[in-house]
């Protein structure tokens, strides 16, 4: 099987679940058709009064069965869901948003899980697993202290564990390439529809607003130099960029590691796709995670032959992508980006944040109900554009240290992993840790980073020759 393809083939053989299935004593035996019976008869039921459940019931069945069998499968889905459901398209269930992409990532987490109860894999902690411990054990004590409510950290919890979970134990079992060419395969996937968005200023997802909370913090269409911003199905243009300029780092190491011009080639496109996405965004953010990114592959990743052919791929790229970007008239725009007047505002707004914090305004050590932090700066009760400040705000100095210390986590994973294939994971991982300082946690973006520090705890023990791996 080439390099580009997807690994779909079985984690584990079909004997794993033989536990599942050892002969069940005599009594069940008899009962087994009256119990089937009694099942149809209660499935025909449900179709009749809420078809719907039923039909739900059906794909929960299949979803459990596929992530038991092909758990690299379901954990596909919850990337490649990314860049096709927005988070208002979600509906809500209590404090949960039941995003697909966090619904597959627990269904792969449950399926990897069940083969650990089984005694067919194994799971040892490592640091950044502790890491993530501390990150929760410290959330927790907001609402212990009363600043946040339960509903609030449940739902933390649900979209941050499930998607941490799913790549934490489905890394280990796949090749170094697998998570490139997923996102690269949800990144070809979203093009489409923000080149389209770009030239009819229509997102065509602004009709799946499905969820009115959601909906009236990320259904608004944003503008910059005049020009509609792209969203795509990130409902906001610098998440959009975050996860360009992520997709872009994971192809641009993929294209450095592969000896096959051919596949270095596609990666290349890949990388010229995600920057027309970037340039679309209008966002700095993105460009500050890619060239970061490309900072601390050259450092930590590359070595010898691998970095003489980091450097003329990126000019490679470089060249491409802005001969593209010049024949679209795009490079004007991201050259503004650089140092444009209008973005002066946004500029004082995080200095301003920044001084509030400093002085600990609006801040306390287990978080605060109603944090001034971001207020008045603008005229308006603002987003505070820094993750760590938002965290601090929302969870306390207590949480702003937990997020740090996955950070410092995912850090030290690079610096262990230095100089390997599996080494290019945990530096997209802290270039997206780095770019957290313009911008808040939010849409999609609390899914996919929390899916990379899963798979940097993964790659901890991927390289190890106990760990089984699906490989091309």
């Amino acid at each position: 099987m080439s390099e580009w393809a997807v690994a779909l083939t079985l984690a584990t053989p079909v004997s794993t679940l033989a536990p599942l299935f050892s002969r069940p004593p005599r009594v069940l035996r008899a009962l087994t058709p009256l119990l089937t019976g009694a099942g149809l008869v209660i499935f025909g039921l449900v179709v009749a009064v809420q078809p719907v459940a039923a039909v739900g019931l059906v794909v929960a069945g299949i979803g459990v069965a596929t992530a038991v069998t092909h758990p690299q499968a379901v954990g596909f889905v919850s990337i490649f869901a990314l860049t096709l459901v927005p988070v208002y398209a979600a509906p809500a269930a209590g404090p949960l948003v039941t995003h697909p992409s966090v619904l597959a990532a627990w269904l792969a987490a449950g399926g990897l899980l069940l083969l650990v109860y089984l005694g067919r894999d194994t799971v040892r902690l490592n640091v950044v697993d502790l890491a993530m411990a501390g990150f929760f054990g410290l959330f927790a004590l907001a609402v212990l202290f009363e600043s946040r409510e339960r509903g609030e950290f449940i739902t933390v919890v649900f979209t941050t564990l499930g998607p941490y979970l799913a790549m934490r134990l489905l890394v280990p079992r796949l090749d170094a390439t697998w998570l490139p060419r997923a996102f690269a395969t949800a990144t070809l996937a979203s093009l489409p529809f923000v080149l389209y968005e770009a030239i009819t200023s229509i997102n065509l997802f602004s009709s799946l607003e499905f969820n009115p909370v959601e909906s009236a913090v990320w259904g608004e269409v944003q503008n910059r130099f005049g020009v509609q911003r792209g969203e795509g199905a990130f409902g906001q243009a610098i998440s959009l960029s975050q996860f360009a300029g992520t997709a872009m780092l994971l192809a641009l190491g993929a294209a450095v590691m592969t000896r096959q011009a051919a596949a270095r080639r596609i990666w290349m496109l890949v990388i010229v796709a995600g920057a027309a996405m970037l340039a679309l965004s209008y966002s700095r953010t993105g460009w500050l995670i890619f060239g970061s990114g490309v900072v601390i592959i050259a450092l930590a990743v590359t070595t010898g032959q691998t970095r003489a052919r980091l450097l003329w791929t990126l000019a490679a790229v470089v060249v491409l992508g802005g001969l593209v970007l010049y024949g679209s008239g795009l490079n004007e725009s991201v050259l503004r980006l650089v140092n444009d007047d209008s973005l002066a505002g946004s500029n004082d707004f995080r200095e301003i944040l920044l001084r509030r914090a400093l002085r600990g305004d609006g801040i306390a050590f287990f978080g605060l109900p109603d944090s001034p932090l971001g207020s008045g700066i603008d005229g308006a009760a603002s987003s505070i554009d820094n993750a760590y400040l938002a965290t601090a705000a929302e969870w306390g100095w207590a949480g702003m240290i937990g997020l740090i210390g996955v950070g410092l986590a995912v850090a030290s994973v690079l610096w262990k992993l230095r100089g390997q294939p599996w080494a290019l994971i945990p530096a997209v991982t802290l270039a997206n840790f780095l770019g957290l300082f313009q911008v808040a946690i939010n849409t999609q973006t609390k899914y996919w980073l929390w899916m990379l520090v899963g798979a940097c705890a993964g790659a901890v023990v991927a390289h190890t020759p106990t760990t089984r791996r699906i490989r091309d």
